[in-house]
């Protein structure tokens, strides 16, 4: 029925598709430019109206089997006219080509399951049919089809422009370059793939331009993606078929990719098949690594063509209510690490997990468009009939055609199972797997597996996915999260066995969670809020990220809080905040909100309090501040004369090597053992402390020890450590140190350098040193002439 139905169209087509090949194929043999150029544009013509009749019939069959009869032989439309295109240096015209044979199919699923729903309202929907079946009719007369096409192309613009929303999901009209530049993400590239044979075309676009080029392999690319999973799956540590397809996919490309770390691929055929995170290339430099992953230079996003990307834009805005969380782990009772990898997804995402016989087909075809829908089990793709490729549940499989019949539209889907993202192409449909079905259903990202994965390895990867998803990170940065943790895990997951497996398919950009609404994006608020002079929203912001007890964002907002009640002099408020921060256990701010804790006590002359405080910050061996506990709890005792105990607090923070409480811990040591007489150690401590170079330091230590040795006779000693201190500049050590050098001059009887020190120091007007150094000069001009 169906041949006989469509026989004179495919007459039709045929014969303007041998017409374009000849002509275009007369024309390069001839080397006659304007014939060449003049049979390109009426083969692309011929091409295109082959293209609109195929496409045309294609969207009026229901049944799978039937549009694959009609498109078996019909592929070659797109791939002949993609060649000529890039023969001819035509990017544009071939990316056009290349998106009319992928994606043509998908945007028509896209609304198969609303367009009786939203199309009955239309008041042109009538006449939309009667062109349609016009066109296809045999009776029409041939010379008609051209004004019909015509018409129907009007009235799909106007419906573009009296209704995009229902235009988007009715007309599945593909998008111009410029739409899908535009709808590009910020800082994103979008690369894209045709393959055929040997070769690979590859279409390179972001917001602005349009990039095109051919890479011809030695071999099938299909061989060579075969090959690269094989050694993969063989633990093959050279991965050399990773290389090859490395520089063939994105070589061309990697200059103009230099300055984006988000790249969107779009694959062809064996390609989806390809596990992108794990290409690799040498990377250039004497100290690089030997190797460098994708994984490690990109996030990294699949989507089922560019033309997919207005349609994410168009809908993004839409306000579309999600239920809970639902999770299904080992239904079929036989998988003991997917009942475990189910019990801590819902534990993150505030679930109970349907394990085992709970797991059941009604859990997921009757959720309510839940905001995550994760499901651990077995998976399973069907070549013969990828319609029917499923998921075991417990009480039966849920196919592609159940997820899009039925199946719920979560706002991501994660399908951890054997083979979820492998799919199969049939002719003008890119790819018919669980993953596009979802999409195809409405949800806006999935997260599958291109292979079987290992229980130990899915735990740590979904464990650091979720962190990232919870806190508010896009799906995109969150699967590279999950990456990096599996191959840095001391649990030997290095190899892209065990990481490379998980893709991402959809919404780059999509957050489960509005990051604003996370604890960490409460703090982060915050911590705007206060550099921004808002104090009372700072405060509410951080009291937020406190109340929601986060491990991450409670303990550093706590601290926050202290500091900025502390600024505004409520010390109650800003000891209670201090003292949460402190009892968090946060090995970061547990010992700075101690050490806080100590200053504020010790202000109060609470010194048992403070040297409790300062005591704990010490005993976290925290790197920065244990050492700056030790000195403040040293200047607490000494200063409550506690000298033992003083001098081994400093001495502590001295051999921290800290290069900040080091040199003040010196200093201060320094000054006590003066005090205590011991000047051959506070020369020491004070010398250690201006070696240091510390600027705050330094420049005192010196003054302090060249007073010392004057004050002991080493003259020559004292005038070096003056010296020092006035070279330093420092505004605070500089006067009195040229007033001091001075005064040891002019005992020595040196006049002229006595007066020179005593200018240096009256320069620094408005100080105490400045006046002392003005008596001074008068002094000794007033003796000299008194001599004469």
């Amino acid at each position: 029925m169906a041949a006989r139905r469509f026989g004179l169209v495919e007459i039709q087509w045929a014969t303007e598709y041998t017409i374009a090949r000849c002509q275009a194929y007369l024309a390069a043999k001839t080397g006659d430019v304007s014939a060449t150029i003049e049979g390109f544009e009426e083969a692309l013509a011929s091409y295109r109206r082959a293209a609109d009749v195929v496409e045309l019939l294609r969207s009026r069959i229901d049944r799978p089997e039937e549009r694959e009869s009609l498109l078996t032989d019909k592929e070659g439309i797109y791939e002949q006219a993609i060649m000529l295109c890039v023969a001819m240096r035509r990017g544009k015209d071939a990316f056009e080509f290349c998106e009319r044979a992928r994606m043509r199919s998908f945007l028509e699923a896209l609304g198969s399951s609303r367009l009786e729903r939203l199309e009955a309202d239309d008041p042109a929907a009538d006449r939309h049919h009667q062109l349609i079946a016009r066109i296809l009719s045999p009776d029409t007369p041939p010379g008609e089809k051209p004004g019909l096409m015509d018409e129907l192309r009007i009235m799909r613009a106007e419906k573009m422009a009296r209704r995009p929303a229902l235009a988007a999901i009715t007309e599945a009209q593909l998008p111009s370059e410029e739409d899908i530049r535009a709808a590009i993400p910020a800082e994103t590239f979008v690369l894209e793939f045709f393959q055929t044979g040997n070769s690979v075309t590859g279409f390179l676009l972001d917001g602005v331009s349009l990039h095109c080029s051919k890479v011809e392999l030695d071999e099938p690319v299909d061989v060579v993606v075969q090959r690269f999973r094989d050694e993969i799956d063989g633990g093959d540590t050279e991965m050399a078929a990773g290389s090859v397809l490395m520089d063939a996919l994105l070589g061309p490309f990697m200059p103009m990719l230099a300055t984006t770390k988000n790249l969107i691929v779009v694959p062809h055929r064996s390609l989806h098949y390809v596990p992108f995170s794990a290409l690799w290339y040498e990377p250039a430099g004497d100290d690089a690594p030997p190797r460098a992953y994708l994984k490690n230079r990109f996030y990294l996003t699949t989507i089922p063509s560019a033309s997919y990307l207005p349609y994410l834009a168009r809908t993004t805005a839409l306000d579309r209510k999600h239920g809970p969380a639902v999770v299904l782990g080992d239904p079929t009772g036989d998988l003991d690490g997917a009942a475990q990898e189910a019990r801590l997804v819902a534990a993150k995402l505030g679930v109970t997990a349907r394990l085992g016989a709970e797991a059941t087909r009604r859990c997921l075809l009757g959720a309510a468009d839940p905001v995550v829908l994760h499901v651990a089990g077995h998976g399973a793709y069907n070549p013969q009939d990828p319609l029917l490729s499923r998921l075991e549940l417990a009480d039966g499989a849920v196919t592609v055609e159940d997820l899009l019949s039925s199946g719920p539209a979560p706002s991501l889907l994660v399908l951890s199972g054997c083979v979820t993202g492998i799919s199969g192409r049939r002719p003008g449909d890119e790819l018919i797997g669980l993953a596009q079905a979802a999409l195809r259903n409405g949800t806006r990202s999935v997260v599958a597996t291109l292979w079987e994965t290992f229980d130990e390895s899915s735990a740590v990867f979904f464990e650091h996915f979720y962190d990232a998803l919870t806190e508010g990170e896009s799906v995109s940065t969150a699967i590279a999260a999950g990456r990096y943790a599996l191959s840095t895990d001391p649990g030997g997951y290095g190899h892209p066995v065990d990481w490379a497996p998980f893709l991402l398919i959809g919404d780059p950009n999509q957050c489960i969670v509005d990051p604003d609404h996370t604890p960490m994006g409460a703090f982060s608020r915050g911590v705007r809020l206060a550099q921004e002079g808002d104090k009372e929203g700072a405060k509410a912001a951080f009291q937020l990220a406190i109340d929601s007890g986060s491990a991450e964002a409670a303990p550093s907002a706590a601290f926050r809080l202290g500091m900025l009640r502390s600024e505004e002099g409520d010390m109650e408020g800003a000891l209670a905040a201090f003292q949460v921060a402190a009892l968090s256990g946060d090995p970061d701010m547990a010992p700075r909100a101690m050490f806080s804790i100590g200053l504020l006590l010790a202000d109060r002359d609470d010194v048992a309090g403070a040297r409790a405080a300062y005591q704990q910050a010490i005993d976290s061996g925290h790197a920065g501040i244990a050492p700056m506990a030790a000195n403040h709890l040293g200047a607490l005792l000494a200063t409550h004369a506690d000298v033992e105990g003083a001098k081994a607090a400093f001495q502590r923070a001295i051999d921290s090597g800290n290069s900040d409480a080091a040199p003040m811990a010196a200093n201060n040591l320094g000054v006590l053992l003066a005090d205590q007489g011991d000047i051959e150690n506070a020369r020491a401590a004070l010398q250690f402390a201006i070696d240091s170079g510390h600027q705050q330091v330094a420049p005192g230590a010196a003054l302090t020890l060249g007073g010392l040795l004057g004050e002991h006779g080493d003259i020559a000693g004292a005038r070096v450590a003056l010296q020092t201190a006035i070279d330093s500049g420092d505004p605070a050590a500089m006067p009195s140190a040229a007033y001091y050098l001075g005064v040891l001059l002019a005992r020595q009887g040196d006049t002229a350098g006595a007066l020179a020190a005593f200018k240096r120091a009256r320069s620094a007007k408005g100080t105490d040193a400045s006046r002392r150094a003005a008596a001074a000069i008068a002094d000794l001009k007033r003796h000299k002439r008194h001599r004469r």
